[in-house]
């Protein structure tokens, strides 16, 4: 993940910039005393001895306010500290004292971004890059502020162009495809994916984020092949395995599906959606007891679920378990009211034990939030056939005729038609 690798290039980066920026030398210094004050800092700075580090600069500060490349690294100290509110300070400080230098910009970004100032920290990552545009570092780093902010249209240029000044760099074409996946791009983002794997960078989230694009594509023996490889790299991962285990699903291999879903809990017990697929899968499985007590442990684990009540009520409707089919369904809607496919389950199942008023109100809720359900018309037109609604009956059939889909649907709602019209 972007975030992830960004932390290993935060290390990088501030030594690359330390020793780019230019060094003071005893005569350009306002005193010897201040210049050996800062050269201290800097050894204790190598040496990770950051609060003896501020101590040095801030003497040489006293002595010499007026030097930007003392502030700078005293807010370089302050950021390898953690203390972002006091680097801040000083990088803004070396900026106005001189504001050509690119890495005094990009860092002052770079902190910005820690502190969650995301629009501040483009200004001056678009500075630093104004000022060096040739180097790949920043535009990797504006990319991924764009990015974490959501806008992955803006960040794409600015991958790309790190990818054009250092192509070998993989988490550079790892960062252009998490950009382009989440726009939907997935052919030009399994290719970067595909390059940053070639880069030498064998990293299991690149195969996993890789798989990702091929499952949503239903390349679905691709998708398999990069989860396996990110399994065999990173064993104790738990998604790994689930994304492997979603894909066997998809495959209707439930057996191999299960032991990855199996796998994945014993790594992380407490993950509701590990439970909530293994119950799918044991579900696909004709495995019913083993399907609800993984469903009924997803909602152990995260009773705010909604989809998990649906899903263990599509269980019990399945097993004509129809009275407790409805308390999970009302729970479904109690989280979320507005969802028709909960309505439309929960009519299905009032329909079912003839609680017809129920079943009325419940499948004119589904029309309501969703006019296109020609499933909703059918079997509202079902119940209105039932009551001796003629003229209610077909109006319903015929419009489920007009949005069916499915020729099968199509069909059942013309055959009610003509039946309701003949008489």
């Amino acid at each position: 993940m972007i975030s992830r690798f960004s932390r290993i290039f935060r290390l990088g980066i501030l030594l690359v910039a330390v020793s780019a920026v230019p060094c003071m030398s005893a005569e350009n210094a306002n005193s010897d005393e201040a210049y050996n004050h800062f050269l201290a800092g800097k050894i204790l700075f190598e040496q990770e001895k950051y609060d003896s580090a501020v101590e040095a600069y801030e003497k040489a500060i006293k002595l010499d306010g007026g030097n930007p490349t003392f502030h700078f690294y005293l807010g370089a100290a302050y950021y390898k500290k953690e203390d972002f509110e006091k680097a801040l300070d000083s990088y803004k400080r070396a900026v106005s004292l001189d504001g050509r230098q690119a890495f005094y910009h990009y860092h002052l970004g770079k902190c910005q971004e820690r502190l969650g100032k995301m629009d501040e920290a483009v200004a001056s990552l678009q500075k630093a890059i104004q000022l060096y545009s040739g180097n790949h570092y920043f535009h990797n780093r504006l990319g991924s502020v764009l990015y974490a902010m959501g806008r992955y249209e803006e960040a794409v240029p600015e991958f790309q162009e790190a990818c054009r000044l250092s192509p070998n760099e993989g988490i550079y074409h790892y960062n252009l495809a998490r950009a382009l996946h989440n726009q939907g791009k997935l052919e030009e983002a399994i290719l970067e994916y595909q390059t940053a794997l070639r880069s030498g960078e064998k990293d299991p989230d690149y195969l996993y984020r890789l798989a990702g694009a091929f499952f949503q594509l239903s390349r679905l023996p691709e998708s398999r092949m990069a989860y396996q490889e990110a399994v065999v790299l990173a064993p104790q991962e738990p998604e790994y395995l689930n994304g492997l285990g979603n894909t066997f699903f998809a495959e209707e291999k439930y057996k191999e599906a299960a032991e990855c879903f199996e796998k994945a809990i014993k790594l992380s017990p407490g993950e509701s959606t590990y439970y909530y697929n293994l119950g799918r899968t044991q579900e696909g499985r004709l495995r019913f007891v083993e399907a609800e007590k993984a469903y009924l442990r997803a909602l152990e684990l995260n009773p705010q679920e909604e989809e998990f009540y649906n899903r263990i009520g599509n269980l019990y409707y399945s097993q004509y378990r129809f009275e407790e089919a409805i308390v999970v369904y009302k729970k479904a809607l109690a989280l979320n009211d507005r969802n028709a496919t909960y309505h439309y389950n929960l009519a299905r199942s009032y329909h079912y034990l003839k609680k017809l008023p129920e079943a009325l109100a419940e499948y004119e809720k589904t029309i309501t939030l969703n006019g296109e359900d020609a499933y909703a018309y059918y079997y509202l037109g079902v119940l209105e056939k039932e009551t001796g609604q003629r003229d209610k009956a077909l109006d319903a059939f015929r419009v489920a005729y007009r949005k069916a889909k499915e020729i099968s649907l199509k069909a059942e709602a013309d055959r009610e038609i003509h039946k309701l019209e003949s008489k």
